[in-house]
């Protein structure tokens, strides 16, 4: 019976995952460093 249990806590993990995106946010600003210099240039 313990063995029921177990496997109903594997989708519990699953809400972690969302917060895995953020690490996902923080390349944006690296990105967003190149383009202003290719926008300086183009002026």
């Amino acid at each position: 019976m313990s063995d029921v249990p177990l496997p109903e806590r594997l989708p519990k993990p699953e809400e972690p995952k969302a917060p895995t995106p953020a690490p996902q946010f923080q390349q944006v600003p690296p990105n967003y460093y190149q383009f202003p210099p290719q926008g300086y240039y183009l002026p």
